[in-house]
């Protein structure tokens, strides 16, 4: 008797856990509106790529981001900087036709509260947080 009650409340732990996991995992990343692999922070922006591309380099001058290399072509565009501690970041964006793709790369092997914080940057920028 003691050892089903026991497995019942494991049971009733694991899953509850789980979809609270779940629950949580999907509310973040509604509500951030970006997500976060391989190092990469990757968010859209439903606004003109022009804006886009000005904004990352606005956010990066604004941070103390050192711009050493920046490209443009009708379709995909890069921001490469250096930080004052020396680390890098990369700023890839590609034109989708009705929205914009930017992904953020800080370091070698990514920082994501410093992506973070050029993507907070870059909605300051854009304005209506990329929506």
């Amino acid at each position: 008797m003691k050892k089903n009650i026991l497995i019942l409340i494991m049971s009733v732990v694991i899953l509850n856990g789980c979809a609270v996991l779940w629950l949580g995992a999907g509310a973040g990343i509604g509500v951030a509106g970006y997500k976060y692999y391989n190092g990469h922070l990757e968010t859209r922006y439903y606004t003109s790529y022009n804006n886009v591309f000005n904004a990352c380099k606005l956010a990066l001058k604004n941070l103390n981001i050192t711009i050493e290399k920046q490209y443009k072509d009708p379709i995909e565009a890069t921001v490469e900087g250096l930080r004052l501690n020396g680390s890098k970041v990369k700023i890839k964006i590609k034109n989708v036709g009705n929205y914009v793709v930017v992904k953020i790369r800080v370091g070698l092997l990514g920082d994501l509260e410093a992506s973070k914080l050029i993507k907070t940057k870059i909605d300051s920028y854009v304005g209506q947080n990329g929506k």
